[in-house]
C-alpha cells in the first residue's frame, strides 16, 4: 500500500478547517442578516401598535372629557332643581319615599294610607301630592 505524504494530509486537513471556517462565517453572516430583518419588522410592528394605542388613548381621553362635562352639567342642573348645593329635605320625605308616595297616589291610594304605609307626617304627603298635581297641570 502506498504511503500518503504527510504534507498532503496536512493540506487536506487545512482545507477542511478553512472550509469549516468559511461555512461558519457565512452562517453567522446569514444569521445576523435575518436577525436585523426580524428586528426591523419588530420595530415596525411596535410603531404601528404604539400609534394605535395613542389613537385609542386620545379617543378615550376625549370621551372622558365629554363625560366630565356632561356630569358637570347634570350636577349644575340638579343643584338648580334642588335650590342650590346641598339643598333638599333634611327630615321627612326622602327621594325614595317621595317616589313611593307618588306611585301609591297614581294607583289611587288615599293620603291616609300613604301616610300609614310610609310612616311620614300626613301634612308632608298632602303637600307633596298638591305640588305634584300643580306641576302636572302645567305640563
Amino acid at each position: 500500500m502506498p504511503q500518503i505524504p504527510p504534507i498532503l494530509v496536512f493540506g487536506i486537513l487545512t482545507c477542511a478547517a478553512l472550509a469549516g471556517a468559511v461555512l461558519s462565517t457565512a452562517a453567522l453572516f446569514l444569521f445576523r442578516r435575518q436577525q436585523r430583518a426580524a428586528w426591523r419588522r419588530a420595530e415596525a410592528d411596535w410603531a404601528g401598535r404604539q400609534s394605535e394605542w395613542e389613537a385609542e388613548l386620545a379617543a378615550f381621553s376625549q370621551r372622558m372629557d365629554s363625560l366630565a362635562a356632561e356630569l358637570r352639567d347634570v350636577a349644575e342642573a340638579a343643584s338648580q332643581v334642588r335650590g342650590g348645593p346641598g339643598a333638599g329635605p333634611k327630615n321627612g320625605l326622602n327621594l325614595t319615599k317621595r317616589a313611593q308616595a307618588l306611585r301609591m297616589s297614581r294607583r289611587g291610594e288615599s293620603a291616609e294610607s300613604i301616610t300609614a304605609a310610609l310612616a311620614v307626617p300626613r301634612s308632608e304627603v298632602e303637600l307633596l301630592l298638591k305640588v305634584h298635581g300643580m306641576v302636572e297641570s302645567r305640563q
